[in-house]
C-alpha cells in the first residue's frame, strides 16, 4: 500500500464535516432557547438598573441629611457666638457692679464684633 492509500483509508475512519439533520422541532427548540435567553438577559438588566436607582436614591437622601446637618451646625455656631458675646457683656457688667473701687467707671457703650 502506498502512503496515499493509507491516509485515504485512515481518513475514512473519521467523519468529515458536520452532518446535522435539522427538523422542525429542532428549529423551534433552538428559537425558543434563544428567546428565553434574551428575556432572561433583559430581566437581569432591569434588576441591575433597579438596584442602581435604589443606590442613587439612598445616596441622595444621605447627602440631603448631611446638608441639613451642616446648615444646623452653622446656625448653632452663630447662636453660640452670640451667646458668648452676651456672656462677656454680662460678666463685664457684673464686675462693674461688684467693684467698690470709686475710680472704676462703667463704660457707656460696649461694641463687640
Amino acid at each position: 500500500m502506498t502512503y496515499a492509500q493509507l491516509t485515504a483509508k485512515n481518513r475514512d475512519q473519521y467523519p468529515t464535516g458536520r452532518r446535522v439533520f435539522i427538523s422542525k422541532d429542532n428549529i423551534k427548540a433552538v428559537i425558543f432557547k434563544s428567546i428565553v435567553n434574551i428575556i432572561a438577559i433583559l430581566a437581569i438588566i432591569c434588576l441591575l438598573f433597579v438596584v442602581y436607582l435604589m443606590q442613587i436614591r439612598n445616596t441622595n437622601s444621605h447627602s440631603y441629611t448631611i446638608n441639613n446637618l451642616k446648615e444646623e451646625q452653622a446656625l448653632l455656631e452663630a447662636q453660640s457666638q452670640a451667646l458668648l458675646i452676651e456672656k462677656y457683656k454680662l460678666e463685664s457688667n457684673l464686675r462693674a457692679v461688684n467693684t467698690n473701687d470709686q475710680s472704676y467707671t462703667q463704660p457707656t457703650k460696649i461694641y463687640f464684633d
